[in-house]
């Protein structure tokens, strides 16, 4: 490592072929003039890499573009700032690289940055200044993250609208509106004068560890906070292994929720530490009681609701929802108190190869008798009639419990009994018409944990089926599980101001023990359900639903309200 670098032109090109990497690495500062990387013609640009330790990097152009293969990527990171003119890592057939500049102390400055593919994907574009200021011309890409303390409202405007763009790129539904921090901000508002809960909005963007010629850099984690009060409020939160924060999702999320011995929760407390701890003095500041979380594509399997702080889970301090953008959540608040149900199942799964579900008939009784409502099961839960049913009593409540499945964007489904009902396809239902389904729930799905599509595809599960709220199971619960968080749901819903109120008081009501099964019946807060015999083979008596694998797979999508 030298101690500064002061360099006129670097250029590693070819004309035909690939670009050469360039890294610059200095305890002081780093001052050239342009530097080339570019491929002419089919190869692939070069990498380019500047970081100086305790000084500053400032640069001319920087070229790592391609023509016909894939553009380089370009890291830049300094103490006390990092300027320069253009940076181009864009490509006409190839992929965009991705552009990283991270300044700790000081200021950003960029002419502009291009990472865009005009036939395949773009780049990244991430900019971090925790403690300075963004300054840029133009930034050219899909996808933008920026992190900035001293432009931060514009920075959350930024972010939210690179979100709503990623979800309606992938869904194909053009979002007409976009919001402003003061719309956000009035929107959290408006709620917490009608609910008298306060709510937040949480975006968290993990930055990956960037490693070009063996040289290695720590990754990161941004959390931002957006209340109803005050500036919004942002943390920088190193993580040593980049690795190591997608093994803790998959650890928690994929194995130690889903062993019914775990008491330790270390994988939930460290993620806790990382996402929680940072803000919770501001949480607890402002009076947050609703948690509205907007994440990346790593963090959308993530059950928040068992989260640990070692003494208590999240969902014991804070009601939850899981939200693609802020601008594609309906800020509308309406009581459901009162609204009937169409409850609609399948328990006899013989003829399309699936496990049955025993407790549907009985989870089909109970909260039809609960809300008033109508029920269909088996042959009756047909497209035709879920669609006449919807039309003729405009209901806003609607219940499917059955399979259904996430493993991909392209191929989810919900199964009815004369078909398999495309999510892809699901508007021809018109859930989206006046009056609009306020909450559709699946009672009986999955998605993939670590597949991107597919998690996608579930935060997405609102917005894409055109309700309001949806509320679905990231993994296939047991059906004692299931038939005891939905029982309590219902029953809570009927005195809680707002659906996330109530997911959290029936996730709450089986923490404490009070849903569970004794003498061969489920007990729950609202009273007692007989259980049938083919359930009761499954189930052994007086069972425990305390733990997070029977309550914390159900989220709320969408609107809390």
């Amino acid at each position: 490592m030298s101690t500064s670098i002061n360099w006129s032109i670097i250029a590693t090109i070819l004309f035909s072929g690939n670009g050469g990497d360039t890294t610059l690495q200095a305890q002081g500062d780093i001052q050239t003039g342009d530097q080339d990387t570019f491929a002419y013609q089919e190869g692939d640009a070069g990498n380019i890499l500047n970081t100086s330790q305790y000084g500053k990097t400032e640069t001319g152009n920087i070229d790592a573009s391609a023509n016909y293969g894939d553009a380089g990527e370009v890291y830049l990171r300094a103490l006390l700032g990092i300027i320069s003119n253009k940076i181009n890592a864009s490509t006409t057939t190839g992929i965009g690289g991705n552009v990283t500049a991270i300044s700790t102390q000081d200021n950003i400055q960029t002419d502009s940055i291009d990472t865009r593919s005009q036939t395949n994907q773009d780049g990244q574009i991430n900019l971090i200044a925790p403690k300075g200021t963004i300054i840029t011309a133009d930034l050219l890409s899909s996808y933008i993250n920026q992190i900035d303390q001293q432009r931060l409202e514009e920075t959350v405007e930024l972010l939210d609208e690179s979100l709503t763009e990623e979800f309606t790129r992938k869904f194909g539904q053009a979002s007409d509106r976009l919001l402003t921090i003061t719309d956000i901000k009035k929107m959290l508002g408006t709620i917490a004068t009608e609910t008298g809960q306060k709510p937040a909005v949480i975006y968290a963007i993990a930055y990956p560890d960037i490693t070009i010629e063996g040289l290695s850099f720590e990754s990161s984690l941004a959390v931002i906070l957006v209340t109803p009060d005050g500036k919004p409020i942002v943390k920088s939160i190193p993580i040593e292994e980049f690795s190591r924060f997608n093994s803790l999702i998959t650890d928690f999320a994929d194995h130690e929720i889903k062993n019914l011995k775990e008491k330790k929760w270390s994988a939930a407390q460290e993620l806790y530490q990382m996402l929680i701890t940072p803000i919770e003095p501001d949480l607890q500041a402002a009076g947050i009681d609703t948690l509205m979380f907007s994440v990346d594509d790593r963090m959308r399997s993530l059950p928040f609701a068992a989260l640990y702080d070692g003494k208590q889970f999240l969902i014991e301090k804070y009601q939850i929802a899981l939200i693609p953008s802020v601008t594609l959540t309906n800020a509308s608040y309406e009581s459901l108190q009162d609204l009937p149900v169409l409850a609609m199942g399948i328990s006899d799964f013989q003829k399309f190869g699936f496990d049955p579900l025993p407790g549907v008939s009985v989870e089909i009784e109970a909260i039809t008798k609960q809300r008033q409502g109508s029920a269909f099961l088996n042959q009756s839960f047909t497209f035709n009639n879920l669609q006449t049913q919807r039309q003729e009593n405009a209901y806003r409540l609607i219940h499917l419990a059955t399979h259904a499945d996430f493993s991909s964007t392209k191929d989810a489904y919900i199964q009815l009994w004369d078909r398999k009902l495309r999510l892809d396809s699901i508007r021809e239902l018109r859930l989206y018409d006046q009056p609009q389904v306020e909450l559709l729930v699946l009672s009986a799905c999955k998605t993939a944990i670590g597949n991107e599509e597919a998690e996608m595809g579930f935060a997405g599960l609102a917005f894409r089926t055109g309700v309001k709220t949806a509320l679905a199971s990231l993994w296939k619960v047991e059906d004692n599980g299931t038939l005891g968080l939905m029982t309590e749901f219902y029953s809570q819903l009927s005195d809680s101001k707002t659906k996330a109120e109530a997911l959290q008081k029936a996730q709450l009501a089986m923490i404490n023990g009070e849903v569970q099964i004794v003498d061969k019946q489920l007990q729950t807060s609202g009273g007692s359900f007989p259980l049938p015999a083919n359930l009761l083979k499954q189930v052994a008596d007086n069972k425990d639903l305390s733990h997070p694998y029977y309550w914390a797979s159900f989220t709320l999508i969408g609107s809390p309200w």
